[in-house]
């Protein structure tokens, strides 16, 4: 599954990771840190921990609890991996220390104190506090609900006494068949692998708040059993009536060029427009994209300037889907938003409009997010070429919004567009700001950059921002009119008809 870069660097910033790391590595330190530091260092309070500091002994930092369990349960996917630390996730807990991700050390080692069950796992065996339960497990935590008094009520009983029964059985054979060395050698780690999960599992019901639910059977699936039919994509467009923007645009040609029979001469179009049939049919490329026999929506379709497309993110174009379409490209990407484009496809989209004009270089998306976290970016080609350029084209992508920065090297002026008309806010002005000094680095200069804001026409819906900037650096490099009326339609089906060109539908 292709990794969209955009949710990416939104998943980073949510949970203060630097940008470009992993995320589960990061945690993994934290949570090592926080077990060293010494449990003396910790003072409870009656609703605060107060946690020494390890670096300056003479701070301490406050670690307040703000919930009991997680409310997105399941749902949530920031959270300490480490089975020692059970359901600790960025929503328990507050500290005062400035980490900004809830999961800092000093939230581990509270928590791993404060923990309902007293359990420590290493690689090679378990400890328990001495004096505890074997298990590790409060008996009073499981909070089980007793078995109604019925006529059933001593089957059940007897049921479970024989699994209790066959586990101690199982467990002691396990025990046994561990200590032969060809066993040992051949299973050991996939034993420990596989305790490690059950015993997760089993810890994680024991600290829930609610009664557990009890985990569905194993189905059965026989092996001739036919594999379900792949669901199929269908255009739901309807046939678009001549807009009176075009009406208007027709006659004043007509009348300008003094033409006595318009259907023979027809004279393109100073637009985007100029590309589309006369009967609308731009939008059936969608139809036709649809049709295409794909067997595996994720992997790569078509790769431009080395960006890999797949079906589901060029998808992303298609303002035709269906509910039925959208809940199966969420199946395959939890994280595809109708109407969002892919940072990929803008990215593809801007390389191949600046491939053809000289001097014209688009940077993706993922340099902006670098230079905001004051990375090294002398890696990316188009450095190496920056004394040429007389365009740089960069799109920015904050607070899932996009923006546009279009760059005049020559005249030293950033031509600033957000489609709905605002001004810079704080982070965006920081961004240019470190674009202005990283170019004066680069052309090893001290100039002082100019920014303008060129009239243009306004987005007016939640969703477009990528079609209005793509829009914007369209009409820009072809010195057409930034406020002419867009046809988010027609620009759609104009970029998707861009970048899958080579497929010949």
């Amino acid at each position: 599954m292709e990794r969209d870069r955009f949710l990416k660097y939104s998943y980073y910033v949510a949970n203060n990771v630097p940008a470009m790391s992993d995320f589960g590595k990061v945690i993994k330190e934290k949570h090592n840190k926080g077990v060293k530091i010494p449990n003396n260092d910790i003072i409870k309070h009656d609703s605060h921990w107060l946690v020494r500091s390890q670096s300056v002994r003479e701070n301490a930092y406050e670690v307040k609890k703000v919930a009991d369990i997680c409310h997105l349960q399941d749902h949530c996917s920031f959270k300490c991996s480490d089975i020692n630390c059970g359901e600790l996730c960025t929503h328990l807990y507050e500290c005062t220390c400035g980490d900004g991700s809830n999961l800092c050390k000093h939230i581990h080692k509270v928590h791993l104190l404060n923990s309902e069950y007293k359990l420590y796992v290493t690689d090679d065996f378990f400890e328990t506090e001495k004096g505890g339960n074997v298990s590790g497990i409060d008996p009073q935590s499981l909070n089980l609900m007793p078995y109604e008094l019925n006529s059933n009520a001593s089957s059940v009983s007897e049921c479970i006494d024989s699994k209790e029964a066959e586990c101690k059985k199982l467990c002691s054979e396990l025990l046994e068949l561990i200590k032969i060395p060809q066993v040992k050698e051949a299973m050991l780690t996939n034993v420990v692998s596989c305790l490690k999960t059950l015993v997760a599992g089993m810890r994680g019901i024991a600290n829930l708040k609610n009664n557990p639910v009890s985990v569905m059977p194993q189905s059965y699936i026989a092996p001739n059993q036919k594999i379900p039919q792949q669901i199929k994509f269908y255009n739901t467009s309807k046939k678009k009536k001549t807009s009176l923007h075009e009406i208007n645009t027709k006659k004043q040609r007509l009348n300008e060029e003094n033409v006595d029979d318009p259907i023979e001469q027809k004279p393109p179009l100073k637009t985007y427009l100029a590309e589309k049939n006369s009967e609308c049919v731009r939008p059936s490329i969608f139809s036709k994209f649809n049709q295409l026999n794909v067997n595996n929506p994720t992997s790569t379709l078509v790769t431009v300037n080395n960006i890999n497309l797949s079906f589901y993110a060029l998808k992303s174009l298609d303002p035709f889907i269906s509910q039925e379409e959208e809940n199966y490209l969420k199946s395959i990407s939890p994280c595809f938003q109708k109407g969002w484009i892919y940072d990929s496809v803008i990215d593809a989209f801007f390389w191949l409009l600046a491939n053809k004009f000289k001097n014209c270089k688009a940077v993706e998306s993922i340099d902006s997010v670098v230079i905001f976290s004051e990375m090294n970016i002398l890696k990316f080609p188009w450095v190496q070429e920056v004394s040429s350029i007389e365009l740089l084209i960069i799109p920015i992508i904050l607070d899932c919004h996009w923006k546009l920065v279009i760059v005049n090297m020559k005249s030293k002026i950033f031509e600033y567009f957000d489609p709905f008309g605002g001004k810079p806010d704080e982070n965006t002005a920081t961004l240019i700001r470190q674009w202005c000094g990283i170019l004066n680095k680069l052309l090893h200069s001290e100039s002082h950059w100019q920014i303008v804001f060129p009239n243009h026409v306004k987005q007016t819906d939640s969703s477009n921002c990528g079609v209005f900037i793509s829009f914007f650096v369209y009409q820009k490099l072809n010195n057409f009119s930034l406020t002419e009326d867009l046809d988010v339609v027609e620009f759609r089906a104009f970029m998707l008809e861009q970048i899958i060109a080579d497929l010949n539908l």
